[in-house]
C-alpha cells in the first residue's frame, strides 16, 4: 500500500490551498422527493432551491470558486433516458446548459478550474459503467476507465489532473484514473474505502468505510495515517462525505429509518452537527460560497 499512497500523493498534489472556515459557507444539496438542487445554510437548515421544477436535477458538485454548482438533469417532460450536464450560480441565476449526453450519466464530476468534467454511465449494450471525460466547450467525450469494472463515485484530485473511483466490490474498490493518459492504478487489496472526497489542500482524503462500508474515516496522506470518525452502526449508514475548505470539517449523509440527515464532523474534535434541514431524503452535499460572499 506505501508504493500506492505515495503515487495517490503525486497525482493529487497539485491541489489548492486550504482557506479558512467563516459564516459565508452553504451546502448545496439534492432533493431526490422534489427532484431539485437546493442551498442550505448549515447553521439553520434554511434553504432555497436553485433550479426550476421543469427540470428533473440531480447529484450537485462544485469547482474551485465555490460559486457554481454543475449537475446532471433533464426536462420533467422527457422520459430520462438522457441526461445532460447543467450549471448554475449559487444564488439561482445563471442556469445554463453545458452539454447534452448520449446516455444517462450517473455520477458527475468538475475540475477545479471547470474546463474538464468527468461523468459515468453505461450504454445499453454494455455490462460495466464506466468513467468518461469531456472538455467544456468542446465536441466528443471519450472513456478513461476500461471496460471490464465498474466505475462508481468519481472523486476530483484538487489538481484537476486525476480522479479516483471504486468498482463496488469488496477487495481493490479505489483506482485511480489519469486524464492526461490512459492509466488506471489499483490500491492495495482490501483497501476498504469507497465514496472519498480529497481535501482541497489535497493532504487528507474523507471516505466511506468499514466492513460494509457504512462508516467514516480520515486519511492524513502524508503520515498515511488512518483513522475512523464514524464506526459502523447497526441500522445507521454514512454516505457521500465531502471535505471543507478548510480541510477540518467533512460533511455527509446520515441515513437511519428510512431517512436521510446532512450533518458535519469536525475531524479533531469529533463534533457532529446536524443540519436542521426540514426534508426527509436531502442527499449528495457538495460546499459552496453564499451568493453575497462572492462580491466580497
Amino acid at each position: 500500500m506505501r508504493s500506492f499512497l505515495c503515487t495517490l500523493l503525486v497525482v493529487i498534489a497539485a491541489g489548492c490551498s486550504a482557506q479558512a472556515p467563516d459564516d459565508d459557507w452553504r451546502i448545496a444539496f439534492e432533493d431526490p422527493d422534489a427532484g431539485r438542487i437546493g442551498v442550505c445554510n448549515p447553521g439553520d437548515g434554511s434553504f432555497t432551491y436553485v433550479t426550476p421544477d421543469s427540470l428533473q436535477a440531480e447529484d450537485p458538485v462544485t469547482d474551485s470558486s465555490w460559486s457554481v454548482i454543475y449537475f446532471l438533469g433533464y426536462p420533467r417532460t422527457q422520459e430520462g433516458t438522457v441526461n445532460a450536464v447543467y450549471a448554475v450560480s449559487v444564488d439561482g441565476s445563471d442556469l445554463r446548459k453545458i452539454s447534452d449526453l448520449p446516455l444517462r450519466a450517473l455520477d458527475l464530476q468538475v475540475s477545479p478550474n471547470g474546463r474538464t468534467i468527468v461523468f459515468t454511465g453505461r450504454y445499453p449494450d454494455q455490462e460495466f459503467i464506466r468513467g468518461y471525460q469531456m472538455t467544456v466547450g468542446e465536441s466528443g467525450f471519450r472513456a478513461t476507465t476500461p471496460g471490464d469494472r465498474n466505475a462508481y463515485d468519481p472523486a476530483m484530485a484538487p489538481g484537476g489532473l486525476n480522479y479516483v473511483f471504486h468498482d463496488s466490490t469488496m477487495a481493490d474498490t479505489l483506482w485511480v484514473s489519469s486524464l492526461q493518459e490512459t492509466l488506471n492504478l489499483p490500491i492495495y487489496r482490501d483497501f476498504v474505502y469507497t465514496q472519498v472526497s480529497i481535501s482541497p489542500d489535497a493532504l487528507n482524503f474523507a471516505a466511506v468505510c468499514g466492513e460494509q462500508r457504512r462508516g467514516l474515516c480520515y486519511m492524513h496522506l502524508p503520515e498515511r495515517a488512518g483513522r475512523v470518525l464514524i464506526p459502523e452502526q447497526d441500522g445507521v449508514s454514512i454516505t457521500h462525505p465531502v471535505c471543507h475548505p478548510d480541510s477540518v470539517t467533512v460533511g455527509y449523509v446520515h441515513h437511519e429509518g428510512g431517512r436521510t440527515q446532512l450533518r458535519t464532523i469536525d475531524v479533531n474534535s469529533l463534533e457532529i452537527k446536524e443540519i436542521p434541514l426540514d426534508l426527509p431524503h436531502p442527499t449528495h452535499p457538495a460546499w459552496v460560497r453564499s451568493a453575497d460572499a462572492q462580491i466580497h
